[in-house]
């Protein structure tokens, strides 16, 4: 008889001022068949002194705390762990704080209201390497723009991180050069990468370029 694979563990930090909410959802979270360590802290101050003494795979923040809410403690976070996997967690749909927030540096933003079920979706996409946006934001966030690609006759959707990606490749740029200009990791760089050759059908770098420059995203006066 096989044995059954063993997933792999992700240790997760619930970062909000509320006790029952906090203390639920920490409870949730320990069902998620991937849950390694999993607990609780009630706010930014708390979070930063437990990040000098433990490591975090992934940490859930709460936009709304007082003392030290969630955008002035992603700021400092960033400055201290600057790779470190962080999913805002709020009540509100703010684009204003989510362009903010997005431009120091985000893995996801989800809503308090989901169910369970988007929840663990929204962690294992973002354990993989992935961002998550819950649908809300992402209807704000990646407003899709339609390409057409002359040669194999379909119609290719590109969100606007996708087009970001592409134009970096296109001007050259590593992956951590891409990784800062954009605020993602490393690893999500090479996720858009793959997925643009895919869509595209393009090989390589080159073959981004070719299809770039054919569909007007870039011009030779732009590079």
């Amino acid at each position: 008889m096989e044995s059954a694979i063993e997933l792999e563990k992700y240790n997760v930090l619930v970062v909000d001022d509320q006790p029952l909410f906090r203390e639920g959802l920490t409870s949730l979270i320990k069902s998620w068949p991937r849950a390694g360590k999993i607990s609780e802290v009630e706010g930014g101050s708390e979070l930063l002194q437990i990040l000098e003494i433990s490591a975090w795979d992934i940490i859930l923040l709460d936009l709304l705390m007082p003392n030290m809410d969630g955008v002035e403690t992603l700021r400092q976070m960033r400055h201290l762990y600057p790779d470190q996997k962080v999913v805002i967690l709020t009540q509100i749909e703010d684009e204003t704080a989510l362009k903010e927030l997005i431009g120091i540096g985000i893995s996801g933003f989800i809503l308090k209201n989901i169910r369970f079920a988007e929840l663990t979706k929204a962690l294992d996409m973002v354990a993989d390497g992935f961002e998550y946006f819950t649908s809300a934001i992402a209807r704000i966030l990646y407003n899709p723009i339609t390409v057409q690609v002359e040669v194999q006759k379909n119609i290719i959707l590109l969100n606007d991180r996708e087009i970001e990606v592409l134009k970096c490749v296109c001007m050259q740029m590593s992956v951590e050069e891409t990784a800062a200009k954009l605020f993602l990791s490393s690893s999500s760089v090479k996720k858009y990468k793959m997925s643009l050759l895919e869509k595209t059908g393009s090989k390589n770098a080159v073959g981004l370029f070719h299809f770039a420059l054919k569909q007007g995203i870039v011009s030779l006066d732009d590079l």
